[in-house]
C-alpha cells in the first residue's frame, strides 16, 4: 500500500506543476503582449505627433508663401502702372528729349503690297 501512494503523490505533483508550468507560460505571454502593445501606442503617439509637427511647418511655410505671394503681385501692379503711364503719348510729347530727333509729317503716303507682285527697292 506504501507504494501505491507514493505513485499517487508523485502523479499529483507532477499535474500541479504542469499547471503551474501552463499558468506561468500564460502569465509570460500576456506580460509579453502588454508590453507589445504600449510599445506598439508609443511608438503610434510619437508618430502623430511628428505628423503634426510636420503639417504645423509646412502651414506656417505656405503662410509665408501666401504673404510674399500678395506683396509681389501688389509691386507687381505698381510696376505696370508705371510703365503704362510712361508709355503713355502725353508723357511722350510732353518729354523734352524726345521731341529734339522728331519731325512733323504733312502728307502721308501709304503703301499697299499686293499679293503675287514682286517689289524693287531702290535708294
Amino acid at each position: 500500500m506504501r507504494n501505491s501512494n507514493v505513485t499517487f503523490h508523485r502523479h499529483t505533483k507532477e499535474f500541479i506543476s504542469n499547471r503551474s508550468k501552463n499558468k506561468q507560460e500564460v502569465k509570460k505571454w500576456v506580460n509579453s503582449t502588454f508590453i507589445i502593445l504600449v510599445w506598439l501606442i508609443s511608438f503610434l503617439f510619437i508618430y502623430y505627433l511628428w505628423t503634426v509637427n510636420a503639417n504645423a511647418t509646412l502651414g506656417y511655410e505656405i503662410r509665408d508663401l501666401d504673404i510674399q505671394i500678395s506683396q509681389l503681385k501688389s509691386q507687381k501692379e505698381i510696376i505696370e502702372t508705371r510703365i503704362d503711364k510712361i508709355k503713355s503719348l502725353d508723357n511722350i510729347s510732353n518729354d523734352p528729349f524726345s521731341n529734339i530727333d522728331m519731325e512733323e509729317i504733312n502728307n502721308s503716303i501709304s503703301l499697299v503690297i499686293k499679293d503675287g507682285k514682286k517689289y524693287v527697292y531702290n535708294n
